[in-house]
């Protein structure tokens, strides 16, 4: 039996790592400025569980800000959320580190879970201010198709 994505990830303390030939990552991480703007774009979801994108600037301590206001940690779920979702990040600082990573909840549960079992992302690289992440959540056999989305950050 292989070992699920998220040993692997103990194993290389969080590092990304190939797997099947592809590049395994725990998130999508880029610099950006203050009130850079970010746009999520939903490509599609295929998964029974309901899922979600969650963003972070400077591991919480900067905030996003978008329609409903500035957050610091907003999850944007698929059954919910636009197929299209702009932001403004607001880093502590003039620059800082944005995060972006797949959550989702097992049936019955309420509380998001990210990176156990077989979660984990792959980034396609389109520009250098463009990628299509795909995402496997936690639940049953790796399949980075349970979630797909763009994200594309403006210069």
């Amino acid at each position: 039996m292989s070992k699920a994505l998220s040993e692997i990830f103990i194993e290389t303390q969080g590092k990304p790592f190939e797997h099947e030939g592809k590049l395994v990552s725990m998130g999508f991480t880029a610099s950006v400025s203050k009130g850079q703007q970010v746009t999520l774009e939903l490509i599609s979801a295929n998964s029974e569980l309901e899922q979600g994108i969650e963003v972070s600037v400077d591991s919480r301590k900067g905030e996003v800000e978008f329609s409903e206001g500035k957050v610091k940690r907003p999850i944007f779920w698929t059954n919910f959320a636009p197929d299209q979702i702009p932001f403004v990040c607001y880093p502590k600082k003039q620059d800082g580190i944005l995060r972006i990573w797949n959550v989702w909840c097992y049936p019955g549960e309420k509380e998001p879970n990210a990176w156990i079992n077989n979660a984990g992302i792959v980034i396609e690289p389109i520009s250098d201010s463009e990628s299509i992440l795909h995402c496997s959540n936690g639940y049953g056999d790796v399949d980075f198709s349970n979630l797909v989305f763009r994200v594309t950050i403006q210069s």
